[in-house]
């Protein structure tokens, strides 16, 4: 059976006391976006209680990304909206706002981004009410979303 190791968990025991060098515990794994993901997991301890390395089973229902952009929330915004995205690996990745004529008007992000779900606001202080563009670019990735701007 494949294992995937988890870095420093920490599982309270309610209180008893374990002999045993090994038992079997059950565990949430909480995501970046608030995705859980529950699993069997046989925890090996020199203690009842602390922080120690989990092998969990890869079978498991741990969350797998896909390079996506989704609609900003909300839309139309004012003052400011979300933007989130997922990748699958990580990617150099850019985030634009452009307006009606092509012009870059906003560079929201420009730096290596790890695999998984992120988001980011944005909130214009100096542009006018109308519609703009996203453009999101993550190594051979490209997606667009329109955004209006009422204010």
């Amino acid at each position: 059976m494949a294992q995937t190791q988890l870095q420093s968990v920490v599982v309270g025991y309610g209180g008893g006391r374990s002999s045993s060098a090994s038992y079997q515990a059950t565990l949430t794994i909480q995501s970046v976006v608030g995705e859980s993901a529950s699993a069997s997991a046989e925890c090996r301890l020199g203690f009842w209680a602390g922080f120690y390395e989990a092998f969990v089973s890869s079978a498991m229902d741990l969350p797998t990304y896909q390079d996506q952009l989704f609609q900003n929330s909300p839309n139309p915004f004012n003052p400011r909206t979300t933007i989130r995205f997922t990748l699958a690996q990580e990617a150099q990745t850019r985030i634009e706002v452009f307006d009606l004529r092509g012009r870059r008007v906003a560079r929201l992000l420009d730096e290596t981004v790890a695999a998984g779900a992120h988001s980011l606001v944005f909130e214009p202080e100096n542009l006018a009410s109308g519609v703009y563009f996203l453009r999101l670019q993550a190594g051979n990735y490209s997606a667009n979303s329109r955004l209006v701007l009422l204010k």
